[in-house]
Parts: C-alpha cells; structure tokens; sequence
C-alpha cells in the first residue's frame, strides 16, 4: 500500500523586522535573507546573491554525477536530461514537419545554422539530387513488373 508523501518547502522568509518588531512577511529575494524592500533589490545585494549562488555550483554538479549512477532510471535521466539542457544541447522545443517534396528554406537555414553552432560541417545538396535513388536494385519505371 502507497501512502501519499507530504513536503513542506519553507518559504525564505525576509528576515528583516518591521517598525512593530514583527519579522518581515514578505518573501526573501533569491539568493538573499531580505525581501525587495529591505535592500534586496539594490545592486550591490544582487552582485552577493549571485556570488553566493555560484559558490553552489560545484556542490550541485557533484550532487547531479551522483545522480547519475542512481538505480533508479527515471532519477539518472532527469540528470542527464539537467547536464544536457545546462550545456546547451536542450531538446527541440517545437518540432516542424515538412511534407515530402516541399522544401522550406527558412527552415533549411535555421537548421544549417544550428548545426554551424554546434561545429557541425554542412555539406550543401546538390539542385536537383531532391527525391532521385541510386539505379542500381530499382524496378524500371517504363517496363516494370508485368
């Protein structure tokens, strides 16, 4: 028997005081202990929030490796899926399909260009190769089979 799992996220609270000396309700900037309005927004506590979240970063990559040799399928692929998505090589977001025969030459070049991005070498069809097979196993269109 399954029993449902409950967990409670904690909500970083902003944990500067007000005039009544009541915490803060507001939620804290993230990366941060103050909401917006105690100082969370100014520039200066952006630039340490940030160097705050980068000093993470090996930590989290470490947790993902580890992730990765999970037993549990679905846990591996969803870290694949994260190192994968963070390096650049995110899955299609929308995927267009083009009937046999018709060509689409934005599309041709959104792709050639993606692939120039990933260092991949375009070789260019020729004019008029488009649909045409080697002779070579092919019935004859005139003569066929009887």
């Amino acid at each position: 028997m399954k029993y449902p799992v409950t967990v409670e996220v904690p909500v970083n609270r902003c944990h500067a005081t007000t005039r009544e000396g009541a915490q803060c309700a507001r939620q804290a900037e993230h990366g941060q202990n103050v909401c917006k309005v105690h100082g969370g927004a100014t520039p200066e506590a952006r630039v340490a929030a940030r160097r705050r979240i980068a000093q993470l970063i090996p930590a989290a990559l470490e947790t993902l490796q580890h992730a990765l040799k999970d037993p549990s399928g679905h846990v591996r692929v969803r870290a694949a899926a994260d190192i994968l998505d963070r390096a650049g090589l995110k899955a299609a977001e929308e995927h267009v399909v083009v009937p046999a025969g018709q060509t689409n030459e934005a599309l041709d070049d959104a792709i050639a260009e993606a692939l120039r991005r990933r260092s991949v070498t375009v070789v260019p069809r020729e004019a008029g190769s488009e649909g045409q097979a080697d002779s070579e196993g092919q019935a004859d269109s005139e003569g066929g089979r009887p």
